[in-house]
Order: C-alpha cells, then structure tokens, then sequence
C-alpha cells in the first residue's frame, strides 16, 4: 500500500448544538496526531432582522465561536484553530468560501432528528466537491482499527480511487472489509467486476473481506452491513451520480444519524 496524504486543512462548519460540538471533539481526536489546522465556521442568518437583534444575535454568535474555539483549542493547541464567521444559513455556504482556503476535509455533525444540522450536511455533501467527514451525534471516538468501505463498484467509467482513505489505514494500522450494495435480482456486469478486481489488488483484499449484500434500499443495506461487522468508521468512495447521490439526495446523514451509531467517511470525487 503506497504512503498517501492525511488531510492537512480541516472546516467544521458549526451551529453549536450537541452534535456539532460533538463533531469537534470527534474531529480532533481523529486528526490531532497529523498536526492538522482546524477551522470553525460558525454561520448565521441576518435577513428580516432589525439592527439590534442583529447586532444581539451576531454578539451571542461571537461568544458561542469563542466558547467552541475554545474546545478545539484545548483539545488540539492554540495554534491549530481558526474562527471564521459568515452571514448566511450554514447550508447556503458557498463554494467559493470552501475553494478559497483550499479545505481538504469538512466535518459535519448530524442529529438526526430531522433539525437543520442533517439537512445542512446534506446540501452541502451535495455541492462541496471535498473529503465529507460525518458525525452522528451519539459517536464516540474510539481510534478507527476495523473499516468498512460501501459501494456498489459503478463508477461511470472512472478509476475508484483509494489514496484519499488509505492515510486512515495507514496511521491507524487499521483492517478494511469492503461491502457492496446492489439491487435485488442485480448481479456484477464487467465493469463492476472489473472495479472489484482493482479494489482486491489495490487493497490487497482477501475473499472473506468481501461482504455483497443485495438491498433495494442502500441505507438499509449500509445498516446491515454495518450491524454484521461493526466497524468503527465506515468508507464511501467519491460522490458519483449511480451510488453517493443516491445518498444525498435522501438525506442521508439523517438516515444514517438514526440507523447507525458509526461515522461516515466519504471521498472527494476524482473530477
């Protein structure tokens, strides 16, 4: 397995519930050992406000940022963390905010009780082209030694790409089973076991690594698997059109949020 880079520039977008906070906790204790630079986005909505309530509202904001800075801080040294504040819902932030500091890793907390930290995540996981680190909220760190990487080997005639994750692998001398999900009645055509072949080699993956469960419903198929084998972090690859939008587009950090009690790791995709 060939040395690949840990994610260096690390945004938490926060709304400073629980499940934020508790995407913070999570976040340093997973990247802490890399040296990696923390930056919390704390975003709120001033249409339709008056001066004052503005002006009250972004002061509360401000202490909220310095209370959870101070988390961080604690948590990973003083000169690891930033706060930058933005006007806006956090699922309205931008691109271009993302593009411009050159993040390389965003982690996102999720309750999962249909508030609008699991629709948050869900747009942005939709539009924000980097590596997508979710929390849900009843997670707890413990170092990620048993992996489980979801797919359903379709990858709309791009390479499936591993450097992104194998970092993880690496630093935390970690075990990687791979689970795919298809369709009842769905066999592999070629190209999916073309996709298979290279994961086996690229991974050096043994048959009883490999888990293919066949479920119309790809959240409940990420559950069982997930039940089966008990990973400590489970594994998406990129974000195409044939399996991670399929995510996204059901919100599923929520889904997730409710049926698994894991976190969810999911690549930048290769465009």
């Amino acid at each position: 397995m060939t040395k690949t880079a840990t994610p260096q520039n690390i945004a938490i977008p926060t709304n400073f519930e629980s499940c934020a906070k508790n995407a913070c906790i999570y976040a340093a204790s997973l990247f802490k050992p890399f040296g990696s630079k923390f930056t919390l986005i704390n975003s709120f909505e001033s249409s339709g406000q008056s001066h004052e309530e503005f002006t009250q509202n972004a002061q509360e904001s401000a202490s909220k940022v310095a209370k959870e800075s101070d988390l961080m801080k604690s948590l990973v040294g003083n000169e690891l963390v930033e706060d930058l504040s933005v006007y806006g819902k956090p699922s309205h932030l931008s691109d271009e905010l993302f593009n411009n500091h050159n993040f390389d890793c965003v982690v996102m907390g999720t309750s999962g009780a249909g508030e609008a930290g699991s629709s948050n995540t869900s747009d942005l996981l939709s539009r924000v082209d980097v590596n997508f680190l979710v929390i849900p909220e009843q997670s707890t760190f413990s170092p990620p030694k048993k992996t489980l990487l979801v797919t359903d080997l379709k990858n709309n005639g791009n390479e499936l790409e591993t450097d992104k994750f194998e970092w993880l692998l690496e630093a935390y001398n970690a075990t990687l089973e791979l689970g795919i999900v298809t369709d009842y009645g769905e066999e592999l055509n070629n190209e999916q076991k073309q996709n298979l072949d290279h994961l086996k080699n690229k991974l050096s993956l043994t048959d009883s690594a490999i888990h293919h469960i066949h479920e119309n419903d790809v959240i409940v198929g990420i559950s069982k698997l997930s039940n089966s084998y008990s990973p400590d972090l489970i594994i998406a690859l990129g974000r195409h059109k044939t399996f991670i939008d399929r995510l996204t587009k059901r919100s599923v950090t929520q889904e997730l949020a409710e049926q698994l009690t894991k976190p969810l790791f999911i690549t930048a995709s290769n465009s």
